[in-house]
């Protein structure tokens, strides 16, 4: 049975719990075959991350791989973003499978697991974000609870539905074992890291997502991926890009990163500072 389907505790109106699901979590929207557009930190705060999820994008992503984001930040992080009404994502550390649960239990609703390259890496992530049958997740999402207003029973009934897991395609060993990658039971999608996918297909080289090779690739990560009935994500830097991606086919899309958006701010008040 569908998850949105359970009845839902009392301790909220039946509206008001709707609401929360639709919002901190995007299996609905997922479902219903929309294209999301988030933000991406990697620049701790709760406030900040508060400040960002009130705009227009869907929700936003925590950098613990290569942002300065510690574990307190994210849960900080998380906890801020919903206070917006947004989802909250996490991108866990290389290799770090046990911050998979704990970025779930702090209330994320989706998982960018870095440098999935193997059948038996997506295994190991989806060992750690899905609970029996699927994995192996621990008990323990009480943060979470609090935020979406579930019950215990409730939670454990729908999570493996409601939380996404990504498994991140950054190499060629990644592209070679693309089809295992996405047959693996419990991985909701795959998810396109172009930066280090330019520099595996280079040989060391920092081509960029304009690389040759990676533009050559993407049309067949969206058709593995949808073949398999996965989500097709990627890492956008700018506007031209992130509609360049949804018209290939992707549907959960890097939109905007805090850094250069910082960056972009200071540019135009100083420029307009010096007219």
């Amino acid at each position: 049975m569908s998850f949105w389907r359970l009845p839902l505790s009392r301790s909220r109106t039946k509206p008001e719990r709707r609401r929360l699901m639709a919002d901190l979590f995007i299996a609905g929207r997922i479902a219903s075959g929309d294209t999301l557009r988030f933000g991406w930190a990697m620049l701790p705060g709760e406030q900040q991350a508060e400040m960002y999820a009130r705009g227009s994008l869907d929700g936003l992503l925590c950098d613990m791989q290569h942002g300065l984001v510690s574990y307190s930040d994210m849960v900080a992080m998380v906890r801020g973003v919903h206070r917006a009404g947004k989802p909250a994502y996490v991108r866990p550390p290389l290799d770090d499978f046990a911050m998979v649960s704990r970025a779930l239990d702090a209330g994320a609703a989706a998982i960018v697991m870095p440098m999935i390259n193997t059948s038996d890496d997506a295994r190991r992530l989806v060992a750690a974000a899905k609970y029996p049958p699927l994995g192996e997740r621990s008990w323990g999402p009480f943060p979470a609870m609090d935020a979406s207003g579930l019950t215990a029973e409730e939670y454990l009934a729908g999570a493996n539905e409601l939380t996404k897991v990504f498994g991140m395609v950054e190499t060629q060993t990644a592209l070679d074992n693309l089809e295992d990658i996405c047959g693996v039971a419990g991985l909701d999608g795959v998810f396109v890291g172009p930066y280090d996918l330019s520099i595996s297909l280079s040989g060391g080289a920092m081509a960029g997502a304009g690389h040759a090779g990676v533009q050559e690739a993407l049309p067949r990560i969206v058709a593995a991926a949808g073949n398999a009935g996965k989500i097709p994500g990627i890492y956008a830097s700018n506007a031209d890009q992130v509609r360049q991606y949804a018209d290939m086919g992707f549907r959960f899309i890097s939109a905007a990163n805090d850094r250069a958006i910082i960056n972009a701010g200071l540019a135009s008040a100083i420029g307009n500072g010096a007219n």
